[in-house]
């Protein structure tokens, strides 16, 4: 139903129009304003910008550099670890290992060789056959970890060997026997270019220079190199360097760096695990340049910003004024669908009330006919008559089972969430399918858990329950079993499983098992259903905050489960008598007493005539309008009276006002005996006063225990 308070969400288009004009202000001011406040901001902490940038970009070298040593410590520790493996079964694979050291340098060039040592220093693996067999007892690689003992990564200074004209840094690791006892060291020679490379990779900003420094200030490598000959020789001058490394600060420093005599924005940061240090350094006086630089480029951005605004401001008044446009034509169609939706629901309540009437008619009549004891069918009028029957309450069933569907889909679902026992749910269904369970001999097996619950509603989780254990009797196999159990697969949910040993599904249509109407063939089969029972049962238990499945293997019977969130307190007593049957027994007692029945159909006075006509005891009048019947009432003084609604004239409601009003009649009970039976209709019968309602078709069985519970009362 659309409300005020609905079509107050939709602006109108002259205070949404207003509303973008004033964002469009908005945004003018913060264009124009921002800018001239970060310059004027930025103009005063350049020098602690600056100081920043270096430190930041300190700590990005150190970390790439650190990437990079780290990759190279891991190809020696896959190396020293194959090396420990190897020893392990006391066997040296040469040729494997040789290849295996020939492939690493031949995928990462940074290596200029790779050598593995006994323990006394001699070379017994290398990536070239010629440095097998040399002597490395004199490399440092191999004596720090002689003197060290078990110690991890070596790291050196870096190197000038003028035999293979190159710089080198050596990185080594020693390697055990299975005893712990030192075997020998893997070490790798990297060329030092590869350290200048990833500086200069890393140089990003005009007049930024990277350096990395060994921990005595000597220069390893550098991003606007000196001439090779000099740069490993070299070393860092500046106080401002030695005070650093006194007191490891952490901010940025001034000073002169080498060979510039600018002053330098310098900061250091440490490599972790390695004893090396990167140096990032800019110019101050780039620091006023890059100002003035972006001053231009902000003002030309704010200049396209304005002229972007004027633009997006123009654009979106224009979209803005179509979308509302839009949702007025969706409250429209809104306003439509919800007069649909209202139309189907009187429709099918109306249907429902045209249907049930006749069949009244039909199954009332058919089952006096069955139970008559003054004269009782033969036996192929029984046989009819149960055909009737069953045909008359399986289109009461699709009824049902359709206005349900219906009611879902409308999203009109009224559910009472509370803990609720599964035993004494399963109790419930059992006793209500353990007839037609015995008719075919088949056994009902139940793992009872009489402390656990669930969060449900009572109504619907019986509805839900009772129309798997139905569908595990219809589909099983005559003299076959049905398992009922529980489980709990996730925290916090309880599983109900019904097992069957019916034929099962085939593969190929299970995908089409919950589709409405469907029945994958069984209407062949001779076995009374609707074919939207399971489709009702997975939007319920969804409804419920739950979840339905099914497996099955054609053949071998199916399993089909639902699963709810588990109640929060661990114990609720049931007690069996509030799930007993506590109707009458009619074998027991006679009924006595008048009868006054109001209704305007002919052939369902006619029905309750006949039903009352089997009890000796019970006599029955009859009027086809209130207008008739209220009269009848006072001057009869009925024991009970029972009321169709839909009268014409004085309806039901309005004939128990009068009935109620008149000191002679407003003790009497009324019963309404009515077609209208959603769940809407009975609530709202019984809170205007009506003793019980029996909605139609009416079952005799209930029809005369509720006018003997009535009447006893």
């Amino acid at each position: 139903m659309i409300t005020p308070e609905t079509i107050l969400e939709v602006e109108s288009p002259q205070r949404g129009t207003r509303h973008l004009s004033l964002l469009t202000l908005l945004a003018v001011l913060i264009t124009v304003l921002v800018p001239i406040v970060v310059l004027a901001v930025q103009r005063d902490t350049e020098e602690e910008w600056i100081k920043t940038e270096a430190i930041g970009n300190a700590q990005i070298l150190a970390q790439q550099v650190h990437r990079s040593l780290e990759s190279v410590d891991l190809i020696l520790q896959a190396i020293t670890g194959q090396v420990e493996r190897d020893l392990m079964g006391d066997k040296r694979p040469q040729e494997k290992i040789i290849k295996s050291l020939a492939s690493i340098k031949r995928s990462r060039p940074e290596f200029y060789r790779i050598l593995i040592t006994d323990e006394k220093g001699k070379v017994v693996y290398s990536d070239s056959k010629n440095a097998i067999h040399t002597d490395a007892s004199k490399l440092r690689s191999y004596k720090a970890h002689v003197n060290r003992g078990r110690q991890g990564l070596f790291t050196g200074e870096l190197v000038n060997s003028s035999k293979a004209n190159l710089q080198f840094l050596a990185l080594s690791r020693p390697y055990f026997t299975p005893q712990g006892k030192f075997a020998g060291v893997t070490v790798s020679i990297l060329r030092r270019n590869y350290f200048v490379t990833t500086l200069e990779s890393l140089t990003v900003n005009q007049g930024f220079n990277a350096t990395i420094l060994s921990r005595n200030g000597r220069i390893l490598a550098a991003s606007n190199e000196l001439p090779d000959e000099k740069i490993y020789k070299k070393k860092i001058t500046a106080d401002v360097f030695n005070k650093w490394i006194q007191t490891n600060a952490t901010e940025a420093l001034e000073g002169q760096v080498r060979e510039s005599k600018a002053t330098q924005i310098v900061a250091f940061a440490p490599i972790k695990k390695y004893p090396y240090l990167v140096m990032a350094s800019i110019p101050k006086g780039i620091a006023l340049t890059a100002w003035t630089t972006h001053a231009y480029v902000m003002g030309a951005v704010s200049v396209f910003a304005l002229i972007f605004i004027i633009v997006v401001y123009t654009l979106a008044r224009k979209e803005a004024l179509r979308r509302i446009e839009m949702e007025e034509r969706l409250i429209v169609e809104k306003e439509r669908a919800e007069q649909a939706t209202k139309a189907k629901s009187e429709f099918l309540s109306k249907m429902s009330h045209e249907l049930r009437t006749p069949l009244n008619a039909v199954l009332g009549f058919s089952q006096i006919m069955q139970n008559s004891k003054k004269e009782p069918p033969t036996k192929r009028q029984s046989n009819a008559i149960t055909h009737i029957i069953k045909g008359g309450n399986h289109l009461l069933e699709l009824i049902d089972e359709v206005l349900n569907l219906s009611k879902i889909e409308a999203g009109r679902l009224d559910l009472e969430i509370s803990d609720v026992p599964l035993d004494g749910t399963y109790i419930a269904c059992q006793e209500l399918v353990e007839v037609a369970a015995s008719d075919r001999g088949i056994q009902i097996v139940h793992s009872p858990e009489p402390t656990l619950s669930v969060r449900a509603d009572p109504t619907r989780l019986k509805q839900v329950l009772l129309n798997l254990m139905s569908n595990a009797v219809k589909y099983n196999q005559a003299n076959g079993m049905i398992t009922v159990g529980y489980e709990e697969p996730t925290p916090g949910m309880v599983r109900i499983f019904v097992k069957d040993t019916g034929k099962g599904i085939p593969l190929e249509t299970q995908s089409a098992i919950f589709e409405p109407f469907n029945r994958l063939g069984a209407e062949q089969s001779g076995i009374e259903g609707t074919g939207i029972g399971l489709t009702i049962t997975k939007q319920l238990v969804e409804a419920m905050a739950g979840e339905v499945g099914f497996s099955s293997k054609y053949g071998s019977g199916s399993t089909f489960w639902f699963e709810l969130p588990k109640a929060k307190n661990k114990v609720i007593e049931v007690k069996t008598e509030e799930l007993s049957d506590n109707g009458l027994n009619l074998d027991d007692q006679s009924l006595n007493g008048k009868i006054l029945y109001i209704e305007d159909n002919q052939e369902n006075l006619s029905l309750m005539e006949s039903i009352v006509e089997e009890q000796p005891g019970l006599e029955i009048l009859s009027a086809m309008s209130a207008e008739v019947g209220l009269p009848m009432a006072q001057l009869e003084r009925p024991d009970l009276i029972l009321m169709d609604i839909n009268l014409p004239g004085i309806d039901g409601y309005q004939a128990l006002q009068l009935l109620q009003a008149d000191m002679r009649t407003r003790n009497i009970p009324v019963i309404a005996v009515s077609a209208a039976a959603m769940p809407h209709d009975v609530s709202k019968g019984l809170e205007a006063g009506f003793k019980a309602y029996l909605t139609k078709p009416i079952q005799i069985s209930d029809a005369i225990s509720l006018i003997g519970k009535t009447l006893s009362s």
